[in-house]
């Protein structure tokens, strides 16, 4: 190879993309801006009525928590793994509408590139979007995006993130044999150990956050606290067994959910977005039921009828 060819294919490595997007995860990552900047206008809106309150969570616990990142434990209502205060952190000097409009990007982003990753399409990322869970989101914006990444990441380096908020998606790992479990475990062990090495002994501080936090069960949509527990946790054998035989993680997340003791109903939002890849007219039905049924409350509310 001359000195002429060898500057050249540097230079060719160094202009060529590192990112390689399908036009259809291009126009995926473009609606869901789209729809971001949509909810989130409708959100801003809501809030200057006072009539709800909106983005409550990011203003008093998730931004202050990453102010706080000696102890994160010290901001009430904090009840997440540390580190998912330092994924925060880059929020925290935003004014709170930018904050918030960036994360309900990313959290837009990441159900609309895992709905293509199990096989949907952009009618099903549309479905996802447009949905009364995705409004719903636009008002909570919790860090649900946070556990979504680790959906698209390398199986096993997913741990740290799926852990950071582990209601949403740990049954992930039933779809895989158990040989890709030992490398997600191993990753996941040294970083609990190097957390350990940050924070000391969080996890008692976060247990005591949990039990000193009440969690409303008006609110709490999981199977195991809507059904009997036996009921619930057989079902989610029952599927967790196929999604490993099958080797379909998109089952096992379906599975997790009959394990879980707490989940609100805008973590839905990934479950739904995950049925509309794989059956979407029952998502379009369900999207259409939310918004008659919620929808509607919520509109005459703030209109005042």
């Amino acid at each position: 190879m001359t000195l002429t060819e060898a500057v050249s294919t540097a230079l060719a490595a160094i202009h060529r993309p590192r990112l390689h997007l399908t036009r259809v995860q291009q126009q995926a990552l473009l609606l869901a801006l789209l729809m971001a900047v949509l909810w989130w206008l409708v959100a801003l809106w809501i809030r200057s009525t006072g009539k709800a309150h909106v983005w409550y969570d990011q203003e008093h616990v998730f931004l202050p928590s990453a102010r706080n990142l000696a102890d994160p434990f010290q901001v009430a209502g904090f009840i997440n793994p540390p580190w998912a205060a330092v994924a925060l952190l880059p929020f925290a000097a935003l004014p709170l509408p930018l904050a918030v409009l960036t994360q309900l990007f990313l959290l837009f982003a990441t159900v609309a590139l895992t709905t293509l990753r199990f096989g949907g399409s952009l009618r099903s990322v549309v479905i996802a979007l447009v949905s009364y869970m995705a409004f719903d989101n636009a008002l909570e914006v919790n860090i649900d995006w946070l556990s979504y990444l680790g959906l698209l990441v390398p199986v096993a380096w997913s741990g740290p993130l799926l852990f950071s908020k582990p209601q949403n998606a740990l049954g992930y790992y039933a779809g895989f044999r158990w040989q890709i479990w030992g490398k997600a475990a191993a990753i996941s062990i040294i970083w609990f150990l190097l957390s350990l090495l940050l924070w000391g002994w969080w996890p008692e501080r976060m247990l005591h956050a949990i039990q000193t936090n009440l969690v409303g069960q008006s609110t709490n949509l999981a199977p195991l606290i809507l059904l009997p527990a036996p009921v619930s946790i057989a079902i989610g054998l029952v599927l967790a067994a196929q999604a490993y035989r099958r080797r379909d993680p998109l089952l096992g997340i379906f599975a997790w959910l009959f394990f879980v003791p707490y989940l609100k109903f805008y973590s839905l939002l990934l479950h739904l977005a995950l049925a509309s890849a794989r059956w979407p007219r029952m998502a379009l039905l369900i999207s259409g039921v939310m918004w008659i049924v919620y929808g509607s409350l919520v509109g005459r509310y703030l209109l005042g009828f």
